[in-house]
């Protein structure tokens, strides 16, 4: 592998942490929290504050983070004409698998889940490492590009790892389902462009596509 690609990837990876990395300040708590963004709109079960945003207005308007700080639940919600980069190169670099696709609301989504036997939770103090502790990765194609729903909760009392993340986990019952089945998809017509949500040139970007396509996903992280 060369040097550009190895840099490419270092790239990469850092941008992709930062779609689930969030700094979080106080709010209002109500029991059930609304979110309306430009792309998506749905309901988390739960008292939510929108996370501090993240970079420049336009990267903001694309990446969006939620955390209920009384159920210890980080939410990331993102948009851009293709996701498929950062799903593809997030499940392998941190251990996730498709478990299914199911249909919510009239959308399907293809859900993968972390492989629990390699997880250790983190403390809820460390509220930036949300990406460290994401559970859930739901992604979903609408007629304008992918949508892509990180769901994590944090345990504050134990390190013991999490196991059967599944369809029937109480996370998966109790937040993601009935999230998935409150979401509308907006579709708007000129998302954000992967390789910008990635700090990427395009340049570097499609190198980094045509060595996935030539070595695989797996050859890249």
């Amino acid at each position: 592998m060369n040097k550009k690609i190895v840099l490419i990837i270092g790239i990469i990876v850092m941008a992709m942490v930062a779609v689930v990395c969030f700094g979080f300040s106080l709010g209002v708590f109500n029991s059930t929290t609304d979110v309306d963004t430009v792309f998506i709109k749905g309901t988390i079960q739960g008292d939510a504050i929108k996370a501090d945003d993240i970079g420049p207005k336009e990267l903001n308007d694309w990446i969006v983070g939620y955390y209920d700080i009384t159920n210890n639940i980080g939410y990331s919600f993102s948009m851009a004409d293709t996701l498929n980069f950062t799903v593809n190169g997030y499940a392998i670099s941190n251990d996730f698998e498709k478990i299914g696709t199911k249909k919510y609301n009239g959308n399907e989504w293809t859900i993968y889940a972390f492989n629990s036997n390699n997880k250790n939770t983190k403390s809820i103090e460390n509220k930036a490492l949300v990406s460290d502790v994401m559970d859930y990765m739901c992604v979903c194609s609408g007629k304008n590009g992918d949508y892509l729903i990180m769901i994590g909760e944090y345990d504050n009392e134990t390190n013991e790892s999490k196991t059967n993340l599944n369809f029937d986990s109480p996370m998966f019952t109790d937040y993601v389902a009935p999230l998935l089945n409150s979401i509308v998809l907006k579709d708007p017509k000129n998302p954000i462009e992967e390789y910008k949500t990635l700090n990427l040139t395009k340049s570097d970007y499609d190198i980094a596509i045509d060595y996935a396509n030539q070595y695989g996903w797996s050859g890249l992280f």
